[in-house]
């Protein structure tokens, strides 16, 4: 009987139907490795957060600047003796500090953190927490602290609220103006690591959240918005900081549990890998007025993740430097993310004082400033809602010329002016489609060649899926009513490519498969030119016109020049260069490079984008090599730099000629 009544006490003992302590459910973006831990962690932990408690009675109130930093420097070089590197921003609490850190395995421990990271600016982030004496005295007025501040020899603010007193002493006072609530604990751990564990599984690099520009949004890291019709301007400075000071609403504030929007966007941007390279520099976002003052701009929460991955940037730089690629100084322009949005052409007009225009497959149209490197907010052109599909585009003269293959319209005519821009639509759509021909292989514009522009007129060229190409010709003042005229050449198959060479009025063209030269003078073609491969884009050197570069389908050598001089393209090539992929594979069709004097700048679809020197075609230089995180659709060489567009960013290597 005694052995039933142990054996009964212990089934009921392990019995799931027991009562059991319960666990109040954590949201899933308040991780259980995101709370401060009483003891370290194994060596094994991937990340963790490290707490440093105050003394007993002391409070952070009463810390001093350089308490803080001699706090924060002790516990990292703690830390980085057990292979732990410390990312992300300090958060200062009333009851301790909380470091954020990842294991380091490839860390060396002969080198400190402060040599490792000396290029770089430690921040703190500091909240106050709301405590029930504070809530019973000011129940609808609750105080929060929310601040950035620098080690530096001078304590400098970059909160919107008013902070009394310059003393270091002094720096947690608060002015009783400021109504923004408090934060409670879960929801400042979850700021400063909240989202680190999903993102460190993550095996895929997102590409950036762009900004829509919209009032009250974040500001989007590295890029540079300014109007031009308003008297501000928004710069980012190279300063490698960031001022994390934020304006929040007091109803999303008061909310514990982060919502799955903010929580999916926090994690765009951010590289899964620690040890990878981040394209993002962190900067200081001021406003410069005209009469000199500076004003914050507002920072929502979720970008606070983006900042944790920058801390290694430096360290992966010097892993670049070791393969070969180009450290330059690069500049970013990410562009709103809109359905369909493929990038497709990056378009340079003749003006130096006008900006370039990005067009997407779906017709949106972005201007960047070439000087300043930053997106004209203002001179946004998206797709108003009608369904176009883009081919080509290209600029002739200042005007941007919109190729589709399906839409209302055949072409469309972008004015690029320092007003306001806006489309106009050709009525003429010479393109058809031929009953003979099955309708999938397209219809419409397939490719679009600029002839030449003057200040009254633009002149270009047009190719389409029904093997014919027409000359357009249209007057700046009525650009809805263009002439057409067919020229005396028709294809194999569709127009894949063409080029226009000014100094013998003849065009270049192809079907991919031949190669056809019309005297536009004579109005005749003599027999075509058959190829090897595929020939998906043409190009007239613009400072040699007897030269004509071919990008072409193939596995290692994607570029063929050819030097009408020594004779036509039944020759073999000049000189033929190209990349080869890690596992070989083709480009796509829409891939385009660009040429300037002796130099050929083009990307690829694994972000690599190279500038080869082939002023020696008996040995082709490989100038420059730099790795991107988007694939790459379109190169551009423009006012001695090399611009790129593909995954819905711009970006901008200076200095890459130079290089």
């Amino acid at each position: 009987m005694a052995q039933h009544s142990s054996f009964t006490s212990n089934y009921k003992r392990s019995s799931s139907l027991s009562p059991i302590p319960v666990q109040v459910k954590r949201h899933k973006s308040e991780r259980s490795s995101c709370g401060p831990y009483d003891a370290p962690l194994p060596l094994t932990a991937t990340h963790g957060v490290e707490q440093i408690k105050y003394a007993s009675g002391i409070r952070a109130s009463a810390l001093t600047q350089a308490g803080i930093e001699k706090l924060v420097r002790e516990r990292q070089q703690l830390l980085f003796t057990q292979r732990r590197r410390v990312i992300g921003l300090p958060l200062v609490l009333d009851d301790g500090i909380a470091l954020h850190w990842v294991y380091d395995s490839d860390a060396d421990l002969s080198q400190t953190p402060a040599d490792n990271d000396s290029d770089s600016d430690i921040e703190i982030i500091s909240f106050k927490l709301a405590t029930d004496h504070e809530e019973t005295r000011n129940e609808h007025t609750k105080e929060s602290f929310h601040m950035s501040t620098r080690f530096s020899s001078q304590l400098s603010t970059h909160s919107n609220i008013s902070v009394k007193g310059d003393e270091a002493s002094d720096y947690m006072a608060v002015s009783r103006s400021s109504t923004v609530p408090s934060m409670n604990r879960d929801q400042a751990m979850a700021e400063l690591c909240g989202e680190w564990s999903s993102m460190l599984k993550s095996e895929d690099s997102m590409v950036p959240d762009s900004d829509d520009d919209r009032p009250n949004q974040p500001a989007v890291i590295n890029e540079v918005t300014k109007a031009s019709s308003s008297r501000s301007e928004v710069r980012t400075s190279p300063a490698r900081t960031f001022s994390a000071s934020r304006r929040q609403e007091p109803t999303r504030q008061c909310d514990k549990r982060p919502s799955k929007t903010s929580t999916a966007t926090g994690r765009r941007g951010v590289s899964s890998r620690p040890s990878e390279r981040s394209d993002y520099p962190t900067s200081d976002h001021d406003t410069t007025t005209d009469d000199g003052s500076e004003s914050d701009v507002s920072l929502q929460p979720r970008r606070l993740r983006q900042v944790i991955s920058l801390s290694s940037e430096s360290r992966a730089s010097g892993s670049d430097q070791d393969i070969g690629l180009s450290t330059l100084p690069m500049k970013r322009v990410p562009l709103p993310k809109t359905p369909h949005g493929r990038s497709r052409r990056l378009l340079v007009p003749d003006s130096d004082n006008l900006p370039l225009a990005a067009i997407t497959m779906r017709a949106d149209v972005q201007f960047i400033d070439r000087r300043e490197q930053f997106r004209l907010t203002l001179k946004s052109l998206p797709n108003p809602g009608i369904y176009r599909h883009v081919e080509d585009a290209c600029t002739a003269g200042n005007t941007v010329v919109l190729g589709y293959n399906s839409g209302p319209s055949q072409v469309t005519f972008v004015p690029i002016t320092t007003e306001a821009p806006y489309r106009v639509d050709a009525r003429a759509s010479p393109h058809v489609n031929s009953p003979w021909r099955p309708k999938s292989s397209g219809e419409g514009v397939r490719c679009l060649a600029p002839m030449r522009a003057e200040s009254d007129s633009v002149e270009f060229f047009s190719g389409g899926h029904d093997r014919r190409i027409f000359k357009w010709a249209a007057d700046a003042r009525s650009l809805e009513e263009p002439t057409v005229t067919k020229l005396n050449v028709f294809l194999d198959s569709g127009v894949s490519s063409m080029a226009y060479r000014h100094h013998n009025n003849s065009l270049v063209s192809t079907d991919t498969k031949k190669i056809y030269i019309t005297d536009l003078t004579r109005s005749y073609t003599p027999e075509p030119r058959l190829v090897s491969n595929d020939v998906h884009q043409i190009h007239v050197h613009p400072q040699t016109p007897d030269m004509t570069l071919l990008e072409v389908r193939h596995l290692d050598h994607q570029i063929l020049v050819f030097d009408q001089r020594r004779g036509g393209f039944d020759r073999s090539p000049c000189c033929t260069f190209g990349y080869r992929y890690a596992v070989p594979k083709f480009e796509p069709t829409y891939t385009k490079g660009s040429v300037y004097h002796a130099f050929f700048a083009r990307g690829h679809q694994d972000g690599t984008v190279f500038l080869w020197d082939f002023r020696n075609v008996k040995d082709i230089v490989m100038k420059s090599r730099n790795q991107l995180a988007e694939a790459v659709v379109h190169t551009q060489i423009t006012d001695g730099h090399v611009v790129t567009f593909g995954g819905g960013v711009v970006t901008f290597l200076n200095d890459f000629l130079c290089s």
